[in-house]
């Protein structure tokens, strides 16, 4: 028997069936702890704008990783741009007066109904204020270039291990420390 009488064998019968079989298999995952709503509304917000942060590093992080090996000849300066671009975002998000509006909210909620905050909980509300404290006094725009000289130090450092000229590391790593300064 050849292959074409094997399938004609196999399908004599082509009419489509009048219902289409229901299917066994579950597609939904478990919602992890983080998109998980909560009881304060304010604290799932936060959640969700800390979700979005994660996020925007994640796609920095990518552009890092293809500007270190993958960049097209002559995107650095826009690969730079686009970096320092989304780390601002990113500074701008977290310290966002909304932000501090749902925190304020969110440590309220947590008072007056402990009974809905496990440790969990309480330990990411904790690092939210955390971080947003961190950040909350300095201006984005430094952040933004805090960001680019970051980027930019790694093809330096690639150009001066190349070329010796150590010199003009000294002069990128002032920069750096002056940044740094500024941003204290």
């Amino acid at each position: 028997m050849f292959f074409s009488d094997l399938f004609k064998h196999l399908t004599k019968d082509d009419t489509p069936p009048e219902k289409l079989p229901s299917s066994t298999a579950s597609f939904k995952l478990p919602v992890s702890k983080q998109d998980q709503q909560h009881a304060c509304a304010d604290y799932t917000a936060l959640k969700e704008v800390f979700r979005d942060i994660g996020r925007l590093n994640a796609i920095i992080e990518i552009l890092g990783r293809d500007f270190l090996t993958a960049m097209p000849e002559g995107a650095y300066k826009s690969r730079i741009g686009q970096m320092g671009f989304l780390s601002r975002r990113v500074h701008e998000d977290l310290t966002s007066t909304a932000v501090q509006r749902h925190l304020d909210r969110a440590r309220e909620h947590e008072y007056a109904h402990a009974d809905d905050w496990d440790d969990w909980d309480r330990a990411n509300l904790r690092e939210m204020e955390n971080m947003y404290r961190m950040f909350c006094h300095v201006d984005p725009k430094p952040m933004e270039k805090k960001a680019r000289l970051a980027h930019e130090g790694r093809q330096r450092h690639t150009e001066i291990r190349q070329n010796g000229d150590w010199e003009q590391a000294r002069h990128f790593l002032w920069e750096q420390i002056e940044l740094h300064r500024k941003i204290a």
